[in-house]
């Protein structure tokens, strides 16, 4: 692997791994405000959570409280993304990468259960993208969050309630 072509490896993990955080500390401050009134006791309890069990917490917070099945349907492509999001950072966050054949790529192995060690020749490109698909993810899961808070303020719900609609 030329230098060049490392030096966009590493930006682009990490951008990937800053993007992915983003969205991250998003879900666990918004699971902290449905969780307490109280900031720092939401954020120590959301703490302990994988981001895989904060959408599961936050999936079904919301089925128990929305009612508009619309926006039932919207949260359940939002934690569609938002799962397959985590699976894609954790692959590429748990993998090893090698130089490739090609100058400008790179190899990307990992071993898997069954003792197979599959490879997959990449391009600093592809990171750049997939960087980017968490930032719409994140985008979209504040727009979801806040049409459903904006939903609540009218009906004039105290926060802790912003999803009784």
């Amino acid at each position: 692997m030329n230098n060049e072509t490392h030096v966009k490896l590493m930006c682009g993990l990490g951008l990937v791994i800053t993007r992915f955080n983003t969205l991250e500390f998003y879900m666990q401050t918004v699971l902290s405000s449905l969780l307490t009134r109280h900031q720092d006791i939401g954020h120590m309890t959301t703490s302990l959570l994988s981001f895989g069990k904060s959408i599961q917490l936050f999936d079904a917070i919301c089925r128990r409280k929305i009612k508009n099945p619309e926006l039932v349907k919207e949260l359940e492509a939002l934690c569609k993304k938002l799962n397959k999001a985590e699976g894609e950072r954790n692959k590429l966050l748990h993998s090893h990468y090698l130089a490739s054949m090609d100058p400008t790529g790179f190899t990307r192995h990992k071993t898997n259960l069954s003792g197979n060690f599959p490879v997959h020749e990449m391009k600093p490109e592809e990171l750049f993208e997939l960087a980017k698909s968490f930032e719409q993810h994140y985008e979209e899961f504040v727009a979801f969050y806040q049409k459903v808070h904006e939903a609540a303020i009218v009906q004039k719900v105290l926060p802790h309630e912003a999803f009784d609609i």
